[in-house]
């Protein structure tokens, strides 16, 4: 296997660093602009916010935005297209309604839990009204990532991030932690709004409004990828939301910030990660699902892919004084305690994320949801016993061992179901 730079890999690696660079400068100047203004315990508040939106999210798209992908990828006529676009659109405004609907309900008992106070409330009504825009993002991103337009993909991000780096400037300067949950709720809009401007040409020759194409056959397909993808999407937010509780209640706010603006940090690199396996990895497994072809893109993922994570995880490490600084400020130097245990956690789960992909491709709902269960319940339940005896490192303890625990058994399942 050579590596050179006619690799179609390397091109997507290069085209979508650049992506990734302008997310990680977006969340760069939001994080840095929340912790010149709200410290530690803004942040805290912050994240809460982000995982209740990521969590509803998830269960707005009703968790088919995998299946989307890979149905557009094995379609090859108009027709076949028509079908999958109406009945996945159909699908997800219907759940939209559905979650928001509820969202509405239990606004007051969101908020209680989450902030201890019912001064968000307008946000989260705001929120609800820009969530059907979800449903517009999921499904012309899945159409470009099937039909594998991976610079127009690269190029929608790019544009999205750019704007809303004018937006954290804006809104949090002026509006402090309202401007941060504000720009949070925004960003599926020009998101949704750029991939329709780049798609309208293909979209052309399609009926976009009418239930006549609607097709029960996918709408059953799709239902595989709905219950693995909403179970891994909100089973990780709901974990978070239970460890940070935890660590509040039996340390303090102050560790609480902490292990909150180390999941941030994280989250800056595991973009780059998770985006290039659902923007490259993810259609190649979907387009070739023969045991020799499958397997020679997992052997691609290892070869050429985990080194290079290794590489920028080590970087991460010899340079995270520096990184903290440059994204908080000196009163954030206490993440320094704790953060080589999640870069550990990372490069496990970053070895993971391909057998992931391989159930979700073959639709091993039952195992992939399984294996989910076991991983999310080890790591709460560790959580709360290596907290108590460890402290804040215990956490990182509790996720390093699920982690483990669920590299093992996927890759296991992917060995024998190869056999």
């Amino acid at each position: 296997m050579r590596f050179q730079f006619k690799d179609t890999f390397f091109k997507i690696v290069g085209l979508n660093s650049i992506s990734m660079l302008l997310k990680i400068l977006m969340g760069l100047v939001s994080t840095k602009l929340v912790s010149v203004y709200l410290g530690v315990q803004g942040i805290n508040t912050l994240e809460f916010f982000r995982n209740f939106t990521t969590a509803s999210n998830a269960v707005a798209q009703g968790g088919i935005q995998n299946g989307i992908i890979k149905n557009f990828a094995l379609s090859s006529n108009k027709q076949q297209n028509q079908r999958i676009l109406t009945t996945s659109m159909v699908l997800m405004w219907t759940i939209t309604l559905i979650i928001a609907f509820f969202l509405f309900l239990f606004r007051s008992s969101i908020q209680n839990y989450l902030f201890q106070s019912d001064e968000f409330e307008n946000l989260i009504l705001l929120y609800l009204l820009f969530l059907p825009f979800i449903a517009i993002q999921t499904v012309t991103l899945g159409y470009l990532q099937g039909k594998q337009f991976f610079k127009k993909v690269i190029f929608i991000n790019c544009i999205g991030y750019l704007l809303n780096i004018g937006l954290a400037f804006l809104l949090i300067v002026n509006g402090g932690l309202k401007g941060a949950m504000l720009q949070i709720i925004v960003t599926p809009f020009f998101i949704a709004f750029l991939s329709v401007f780049v798609v309208r040409k293909y979209f052309k020759e399609y009926n976009l409004f009418t239930f006549k194409y609607f097709d029960k056959d996918i709408a059953k397909n799709f239902l595989d990828f709905s219950l693995m993808n909403v179970c891994s999407s909100l089973l990780t937010p709901v974990s978070f939301i239970l460890v940070r509780s935890f660590i509040v209640n039996h340390l303090d706010t102050t560790e609480a910030g902490i292990w909150s603006s180390v999941v941030r940090l994280s989250g800056f690199y595991m973009l780059f990660i998770s985006s290039l396996c659902s923007l490259y990895f993810f259609p190649k497994l979907s387009k070739d699902l023969k045991p020799d072809g499958q397997k020679k893109v997992i052997v691609e993922y290892f070869v050429k892919f985990v080194p290079i994570v290794l590489v920028g995880l080590l970087f991460c490490f010899i340079l995270q004084k520096y990184i903290v600084l440059l994204v908080y400020n000196d009163a954030f130097l206490a993440i320094t305690n704790v953060f080589y245990l999640q870069l550990i956690a990372d490069l496990i789960k970053t070895c993971s994320i391909i057998f992931g992909y391989y159930l979700i491709v073959h639709q091993k709902t039952k195992y992939f949801i399984l294996f989910e269960f076991i991983s999310t319940g080890l790591y709460i339940g560790l959580s709360f016993i290596f907290i108590s005896t460890y402290g804040l490192k215990g956490s990182y303890f509790a996720l390093i061992a699920s982690l483990i625990v669920y590299l093992f058994i996927t890759a296991i399942c992917f060995k024998k179901r190869n056999v």
